[in-house]
C-alpha cells in the first residue's frame, strides 16, 4: 500500500501549498465577487489538512468501493463548473486565488480517483469511459449548435470589419469589406479570400448573426471530421507508445499503486477521445464562434499535422503535395502565421533531408513545387483581372498598416506569453494549459521518432511566430489539433481512471460557457436594442456609426464604421470632417463624447436625436434632407 501512502502525502503536502497560497495573495473581496469567501477556504484546507494526517496510519485498511471514481469525476467538473460562466466576466474578475482552489479541487479528485481505482473493475472502468466521452462528445456538438450567434461577445470592430466584405458579396456581388469604405479597391487585394467562400453562403442562408457565425461553426466542425478521420486512418511505422508504468501479473502498477490491467480504450475511443478534445480547446470554441477567419488555421494545422507524422515516418506518399497546397487555407485565413507553419515544415524537411538526400529530397522538391502552386493561386485570386489597381490597393494597405503595425521586427514576447496568452488561458479554461502541457510532454518522452520531429516543427513555428508576429490568442487555433493528438495518443495509453478525471475537468469550462450562452442569449438581447435607433433612420441610405449597429443595419443600410473616416485621413491628408464629407453619409450614429465633433464639424447635419441603448446614450444625426421616419 506504498502507493496510496505517496497520494495521500502528495494530497496533504499539495493542500498545505493551496492553503500558504490562497492566505498569502488575501484576495478576499475579489473572492467574495465569486461567491467564496476566503475564510470559508481557509478552514475547509485546515480541516482537509487535519483529515489527511489522521488518514496517513490507517489507508491500508480502507475499502471505497469502485464506484467512488464517479463521485470523483463529478467533483473534478464541478470544480471547473463553480466559475463565472461568463467569459467576458473572468477575462476582469477571476483572481488567481480562485484558479488555485480550482486546480487544487481537481488535483484532489483525481488523487482520490487512483486511490479508489484498486476496487473497481476493468470491465466497469472502461465502459464508464467510454460513456463518458460519448456523453461529452454529444453534449458538446449539441451546445456547438444550440449556442450559434450567442456564444462570443460580439467582437468589434474586427468581426464587422472583416465579416462586411462576406455580406456585401452576398448582397451587392462586391468583394471589399464595405465596413471601412472599401479604402484598397473592389475586390479587395488584402483581406482572405476565406470571406468569398462566407459570401457564398450567406447568398443561401442571409446575413443574420446566427447565418454568419454559422459558417465559421461549420468550418470548424469540417476541422474535427477531417481530423476525426485521419487519426482514424494513420498508422504510424515506428514503435508506439511506451509504457511508462510497470507492468506487473495482475496489472500495472503507476507510482506504486497496483490497478487493474487492460483498462485502456480501444482505437475508436481513442479517435473520439481526440474530435472531442479538438473541440473542447478554447482557442478552436472561441474561433468557431466568431466571424475573424482564424478558423480556417485549423484545417491548416490538421492537414500540416498529419503530413508531417507521414513524411517523418518514412511515409511521404502525396503528403507533401498535400501539404503545399494546403498553404493556400493558411494564405486565405492569416497570412502571416501560415506562412511561418508553412517555412518551418520547409526548413525541417530540408535539414532532414541532408542525412539522407536520395531518400527524402524528393518530398522536399514535391513540398516546394505544391508550395509555388499555392503563392500562384494566392496571387491570381487577390490581383486578377485588374493587377495595377490590385497593386496600388495593396500598396495603399502596406503603407497604412505598417505605419500601425511593424512587421518582421525582432521581438521579446515574453511579457505578451505570460500576461495575455497564459493569462487567457488560465482564465478561459483554467485546468486546459496544465493537462495539454503533461500531454505534449508525453508525447515528446514516450512517443515516436516521427511524433518529436512533429514536435520540433511545431515549436519552431511558435518561437519564430511569437518573434515575428503578432499573434493573437486565436491562432492558437493553429496548435489545437497537435494538442488534441497528443492528448489522444497520451491519454489513450494512460490508465482509464486519470481520463475518466481529467476529461470532465477539461470540458466542464466550455460546456458551462455554451450553455450560459444557449439560455441567456446575450448577442440577442444586446442587438433587440438597438432597433430603437434602426426605427430613426429611413432606409437604404448610407450610415457611418459605431459597429453595435452593423449587425442589425448592415442587411438594409450600407452601413460603415467611423474606422471609415480613417483611411481618407491617411490617404488622402484630409481633416476629420473633410473625411467624413468624403464619404457622403446620410446619417451618422455616435456616443455623444466619441466621433460626435465630426458629425458636427462637417455641417452636413440637422440637430441630432439621443436614443439611449445597453445604457449609452448615442446620437443620431440625419441630413437635412431626410425625413425623420423610416
Amino acid at each position: 500500500m506504498a502507493g496510496r501512502q505517496r497520494l495521500t502525502l502528495t494530497a496533504l503536502f499539495g493542500t498545505l501549498a493551496a492553503l500558504l497560497t490562497v492566505a498569502s495573495r488575501a484576495e478576499t473581496a475579489t473572492l467574495a465577487r465569486s461567491g467564496i469567501q476566503l475564510s470559508t477556504v481557509q478552514i475547509t484546507y485546515g480541516i482537509l489538512i487535519g483529515l489527511l494526517i489522521l488518514m496517513l496510519p490507517f489507508v491500508s485498511r480502507f475499502r471505497i468501493p469502485g464506484w467512488g471514481i464517479g463521485l470523483a469525476g463529478l467533483a473534478s467538473f464541478y470544480a471547473v463548473w463553480h466559475i463565472n460562466p461568463v467569459q467576458e466576466a473572468r477575462l476582469f474578475e477571476m483572481p488567481f486565488s480562485l484558479w488555485v482552489i480550482v486546480v487544487h479541487a481537481v488535483g484532489m479528485s483525481l488523487l482520490a480517483g487512483l486511490f479508489m481505482s484498486d476496487t473497481a473493475t476493468e470491465k466497469w472502468l472502461a465502459r464508464a469511459v467510454n460513456i463518458s466521452i460519448a456523453g461529452f462528445g454529444l453534449v458538446l456538438m449539441g451546445l456547438y449548435i444550440a449556442s450559434t450567434g450567442e456564444f462570443m461577445a460580439l467582437d468589434m470592430p474586427d468581426e464587422p470589419w472583416l465579416a462586411s466584405m462576406a455580406t456585401n458579396f452576398a448582397l451587392h456581388n462586391d468583394l471589399s469589406p464595405s465596413f471601412i469604405g472599401a479604402p484598397y479597391g473592389s475586390p479587395d487585394p488584402v483581406l482572405p479570400r476565406y470571406y468569398l467562400l462566407m459570401g457564398l453562403w450567406l447568398k443561401l442562408a442571409g446575413t443574420s448573426l446566427a447565418a454568419m457565425r454559422l459558417f465559421p461553426l461549420l468550418v470548424g466542425l469540417a476541422g474535427a471530421v477531417l481530423f476525426g478521420w485521419l487519426l482514424a486512418n494513420t498508422r504510424l511505422q515506428g514503435r508506439d507508445m511506451r509504457r511508462f508504468y510497470r507492468l506487473e501479473e495482475d496489472g500495472f502498477e503507476l507510482a506504486g499503486l497496483t490497478l487493474p490491467r487492460e483498462t485502456k480504450s480501444n482505437r475508436r475511443t481513442g479517435v473520439l477521445l481526440g474530435v472531442v478534445v479538438l473541440l473542447g480547446t478554447s482557442a478552436y470554441l472561441r474561433m468557431s464562434h466568431n466571424l475573424r477567419m482564424d478558423i480556417g488555421l485549423g484545417i491548416y494545422g490538421v492537414v500540416m499535422l498529419f503530413g508531417l507524422l507521414h513524411i517523418f515516418d518514412e511515409q511521404p506518399g502525396r503528403w507533401p503535395g498535400f501539404m503545399g497546397l494546403a498553404l493556400l487555407v493558411g494564405l486565405e485565413t492569416v497570412p502571416s502565421i501560415g506562412l511561418v507553419l508553412g517555412g518551418a515544415a520547409g526548413l525541417v524537411l530540408a535539414i532532414r533531408a541532408i542525412q539522407q538526400p536520395q531518400e527524402r529530397l524528393s518530398a522536399v522538391v514535391f513540398y516546394g513545387l505544391a508550395c509555388a502552386v499555392s503563392a500562384g493561386l494566392y496571387l491570381a485570386l487577390h490581383f486578377l483581372p485588374d493587377v495595377q489597381s490590385s497593386l496600388a490597393g495593396y500598396h495603399q494597405f502596406s503603407a497604412v498598416y505598417t505605419a500601425q503595425n511593424p512587421i518582421g521586427q525582432l521581438r521579446f514576447p515574453i511579457d505578451d506569453l505570460l500576461n495575455y496568452h497564459l493569462r487567457f488561458s488560465l482564465i478561459l479554461a483554467p485546468v486546459e494549459l496544465l493537462i495539454c502541457m503533461g500531454a505534449l510532454a508525453g508525447l515528446w518522452f514516450w512517443g515516436s521518432r516521427a511524433e518529436r520531429w512533429m514536435l520540433v516543427t511545431f515549436g519552431l513555428v511558435l518561437i519564430v511566430g511569437l518573434m515575428l508576429v503578432d499573434v493573437s490568442y486565436g491562432y492558437w487555433v493553429l496548435f489545437a489539433p497537435l494538442v488534441a493528438y497528443a492528448m489522444a495518443r497520451v491519454f489513450h495509453h494512460l490508465p482509464t481512471v486519470i481520463v475518466f478525471i481529467l476529461l470532465p475537468a477539461f470540458l466542464a469550462a466550455p460546456i458551462h460557457d455554451l450553455a450560459a450562452a444557449a439560455t441567456q442569449m446575450p448577442n440577442h438581447r444586446l442587438l433587440a436594442e438597438t432597433q430603437a435607433v434602426a426605427a430613426q433612420i429611413p432606409r437604404g441610405g448610407r450610415i457611418v456609426g459605431d459597429p453595435l449597429f452593423w449587425y442589425t443595419m448592415q442587411a438594409d443600410w450600407d452601413y460603415m464604421g467611423w474606422i471609415a473616416t480613417e483611411y481618407p485621413m491617411q490617404i488622402n491628408h484630409l481633416s476629420p470632417a473633410q473625411s467624413l464629407i468624403a464619404l457622403r453619409p446620410d446619417a451618422a450614429i455616435c456616443l455623444q463624447l466619441e466621433n460626435c465633433q465630426q458629425a458636427w464639424d462637417s455641417g452636413l447635419f440637422s440637430f441630432p436625436v439621443e436614443v439611449v441603448v445597453n445604457s449609452r446614450s448615442y446620437l443620431i444625426f440625419l441630413r437635412e434632407n431626410l425625413e425623420n421616419k423610416p
